[in-house]
């Protein structure tokens, strides 16, 4: 860390602040954060306190690059809020969410019309355009008694 003289004293200046160029290094870091998430243990520890001996158990583990540490008295507890981090470590690593205005069924139905196209190399926003412009709905369609009419005169004018 780098020092700074002032009046004669050293005083320690704190790391600035990541600098990211670009959004793919931040979500690089961040799934960095998430891969190394590691799993909980529950440790098994004896701490002496004025002459008196006690067994505990602490549950160590990090989620998104936080580390978490609980300690219990009963080992049922602390294994109890092992499992209990453990899913909430497994979850948070499949649910990154970016932040949107979008709600989760949106999201979905987004996610699922990208998986849709495929590898082709057609944007999303692409595809809703081309269905805007060329899709007719439902209240401009002819009824088929209509359109068995229109037929049938358009085939006496043309025979």
């Amino acid at each position: 860390m780098p020092f700074s003289k002032s009046q004669g004293t050293r005083v320690r200046l704190p790391p600035p602040p990541p600098f990211f160029q670009s959004e793919a290094q931040k979500f690089a870091c961040l799934l960095t954060k998430i891969i190394s998430a590691k799993p909980f243990k529950a440790l098994k520890l004896t701490r002496t306190f004025r002459g008196c001996t006690y067994r505990l158990f602490q549950v160590i583990g990090t989620i998104n690059g936080a580390r978490i540490r609980k300690t219990f008295a009963q080992k049922t507890e602390a294994e109890t809020e092992r499992q209990r981090q453990e899913i909430l470590r497994k979850n948070s690593s499949h649910n990154l969410r970016i932040v949107t205005r979008l709600t989760d069924e949106q999201v979905r139905d987004a996610e699922a019309a990208s998986k849709l196209i495929g590898i082709r190399k057609t944007s999303l926003s692409e595809c809703v355009r081309y269905y805007l412009d060329n899709h007719r709905g439902a209240e401009n369609a002819p009824t088929l008694a209509n359109a068995v009419t229109e037929y049938v005169a358009a085939r006496e004018r043309n025979p």
